[in-house]
């Protein structure tokens, strides 16, 4: 996947740009199901060069039913940002918002807040790539030990190939996020961010073996499969462009090629009422918010989806 090769192949950079182009939202949702939202973008200066003009929010993203929001920009030495803020009532769709890039939509942010059968309220947002999304990392050898263990339980190819892909694509999120990117951990922590996402990525197993192959294996034998499947992974397998096809790492862009547009990174705020009932995002003791945190490079390998379920 393209854009995600270019990401970590300029990963020197990255540690200069960090938080060059941040998008936060923060969300307040009453009892009664309806939400106030605002939404902040930021293009950072300091990176930019003397004859550079600075881009401007305003082409970075876009608000959906423009007129609904109360919008406010502002320029410093360090950065430009646009603020919005909206309200939603209770039943009612609204707050999303588009990352653009070149003229044209890129990314979309859509949030609903439903009320369940038991009372409570439940905040789902989606981000979705408003173009062909790249396949899932995949990686020769981990299909290679994955085939091999799981030969005594009979597969189907497609079976192995929605397995594959799933557990790929945990591999993308471990590094992008969500909840929390470690693409920082990534470039300071090689060691570390290998055995982290490792972590992740043998739960997206267990959960894609349980899945699609049922009751063909127990809990023991499931643990067997990751372990024989997961443990040899290695640093070079996962970031090394030989090793992988579509994966995490790769060539920086060919010569003549069109410069990939800088990443965004995006972080979700949540405050909801009363008591929070599940999430998969994190929750903070602190300012009692569920946050989300993760690059727009997440959505490659699709849509991204944040829940938190409020008990008021």
């Amino acid at each position: 996947m393209r854009a995600m090769r270019r990401v970590l192949a300029l990963a020197p950079l990255l540690v200069a740009l960090v938080g060059c182009h941040t998008a936060v939202s923060t969300t307040e949702v009453s009892s009664e199901g309806g939400f106030k939202r605002t939404v902040k973008y930021s293009i950072a200066k300091f990176e930019l060069g003397p004859d550079t003009e600075a881009p401007k929010p305003a082409e970075a993203i876009a608000f959906d039913d423009p007129d609904t929001w109360t919008v406010k920009a502002t320029e410093s030495d360090r950065a430009s940002e646009l603020e919005a803020t909206r309200e939603v009532a209770p039943g009612q769709a609204g707050g999303g918002y588009r990352l653009r890039s070149k003229g044209e939509d890129a990314l979309r942010s859509t949030v609903t807040v439903n009320e369940r059968a038991d009372g409570t309220l439940e905040y789902v947002e989606t981000f979705t790539l408003l173009r062909p999304a790249s396949a899932p990392p995949s990686n020769e050898g981990f299909r290679k030990r994955l085939g091999a263990a799981l030969t005594p339980f009979s597969p189907t190819e497609a079976e192995l190939k929605a397995i594959d892909e799933e557990t790929g694509r945990s591999v993308m999120w471990a590094v992008f996020g969500p909840p929390e990117p470690r693409l920082g951990l990534l470039l300071t922590n090689p060691e570390g961010a290998l055995r982290s996402i490792r972590v992740a990525s043998g739960q997206a197993l267990t959960g894609a073996l349980r899945t699609h192959l049922g009751d063909r294996l127990n809990d023991a034998q499931r643990r067997a499969v990751v372990r024989e499947t997961l443990a040899e992974l290695t640093q070079d397998e996962l970031f090394d462009p030989e090793e992988r096809t579509g994966g995490v790492a790769g060539a920086p862009p060919s010569e003549g090629e069109d410069s990939s547009p800088p990443p965004v990174a995006i972080t979700v705020l949540v405050k909801g009422p009363g008591e929070l009932v599940e999430t998969n995002g994190i929750f903070d003791p602190v300012t009692g918010e569920v946050f989300w945190s993760l690059y727009d490079s997440s959505t490659e390998v699709g849509t991204v989806t944040l829940r938190a379920v409020f008990k008021p």
